[in-house]
């Protein structure tokens, strides 16, 4: 019989788009970019994808997966390979980040979060080799590209948080941060025991899945680490998604973090921008093919190319 992870993957409406057959022209799978290790962990590698001829948008985008930091979910089953197409059809050279996760030797907080930001650090020297290695390229001065970061559901957490972290130890750069359903408040998310079985923030934490915050003598020093709201200010536009029939990471949750995130009042007010889309789910709105992504996509890049 088919293995159950199998089943699993093909129950997921991201990976029945990966699984299809490519029909399509118009998309790229994501094992197909140039592999390169940051590290020596079998996760701790980024695929590099590069649009036709030349990066002719100046732009290079970091995408962070999601999967509430499980080893199931991988850069190849959860990136849409439309949603990586609408970056290359842009003109932007995009970065898959692959990283470890909860039930990986190494994985959860805090080495999920290093992994981000190592590659993210890295991401300019990553797109550097990428074009050495492809045939015909037009040279591209890869220090002078912009540079996003873009994350789903963990991987907007993640996002919210490598875009704080690098630009506050000044080691990237990055003009814009899109997140899609994140939890931003990791607090908020352990009081609601986010996660199909409970206990998605309380085990990427390392805490124990029944133990409320104020049981944990350790849980306090954590949350101030790696809750994005605990690093707010923001120091970079950011643009928030919340899908209203999402059931994983309720809007009201989204929703409450971007309150706290504008009341900040901080230098980019007028370009952060919250998204909720109506009848959405929480796949729907990182799949290349819907309307739902179409929005949001489309919103960060206007607030991506405005941006200096």
């Amino acid at each position: 019989s088919e293995p159950l992870l199998l089943r699993l993957l093909r129950s997921h409406p991201t990976s029945r788009v990966l699984m299809a057959a490519t029909a399509d022209a118009k998309q790229t799978a994501p094992e197909s970019g140039l592999k390169v290790r940051y590290g020596e962990h079998p996760d701790q590698f980024v695929y590099v994808h590069l649009p036709p001829g030349e990066i002719s948008s100046g732009i290079l985008m970091n995408v962070i997966h999601g999967g509430f930091w499980k080893g199931c979910w991988t850069v190849q089953n959860t990136n849409s390979p439309q949603m990586l197409q609408a970056w290359l059809d842009k003109g932007v050279a995009v970065v898959l980040i692959e990283y470890r996760r909860n039930d990986e030797e190494g994985g959860g907080w805090p080495r999920s979060n290093d992994d981000v930001l190592e590659a993210v650090s890295r991401c300019r020297d990553f797109v550097g080799a990428a074009v050495d290695q492809a045939e015909g390229y037009k040279p591209t001065s890869v220090e002078d590209l912009k540079v996003g970061v873009q994350g789903h559901s963990a991987g907007g957490t993640l996002s919210l948080w490598v875009t704080q972290k690098a630009l506050l130890e000044e080691k990237m750069n990055v003009a814009a941060c899109f997140s899609i359903a994140p939890v931003g408040d990791l607090l908020a998310g352990w009081e609601m025991n986010l996660g199909e079985e409970g206990g998605a923030i309380q085990n990427y934490l390392g805490e124990a899945v029944e133990a409320t915050p104020a049981e944990s003598p350790t849980a306090s020093a954590k949350l101030d680490a790696a809750s994005p709201v605990s690093l707010l200010p923001m120091l970079a536009p950011a643009v928030v998604v919340a899908a209203s029939e999402d059931t994983d990471v309720p809007p009201m949750l989204v929703r409450q973090f971007y309150s706290k995130l504008v009341e900040q009042r901080d230098e980019f007010s007028g370009a952060h921008a919250f998204i909720e889309i109506e009848g959405a789910d929480h796949l729907e709105i990182t799949d290349g093919t819907s309307e739902a992504w179409n929005r949001s996509f489309e919103a960060f890049w206007n607030v991506l190319v405005a941006t200096s």
